[in-house]
């Protein structure tokens, strides 16, 4: 079975240790990058195509990874939902 592949973004170190954590009892999950701030979460997403994300950061209009349409609009990445 293929590994569903993730990645973290969350300005606080401590945050991010609380998801690998729980990550760690999921070994069908992979993380492969972690990211600390959304320029370098924006970054991972679109050089990695990842199936998840995992970020605290509200769905709102502000939402950086809402905004820069990596949720299937105009560039046409797509994150899928596998879960």
């Amino acid at each position: 079975m293929a590994k569903i592949t993730a990645v973290i973004i969350d300005d606080e170190a401590p945050a991010r240790d609380v998801i690998k954590t729980y990550l760690k009892e999921h070994p069908e999950i992979e993380v492969v990058a972690e990211c600390s701030n959304g320029f370098e979460g924006l970054k991972a997403v679109q050089d990695l195509k990842p199936d998840m994300v995992f970020s605290r950061h509200p769905d709102t209009e502000n939402n950086w990874l809402r905004n820069a349409r990596v949720d299937g609009g105009p560039t046409g990445h797509r994150l899928r939902d596998r879960v």
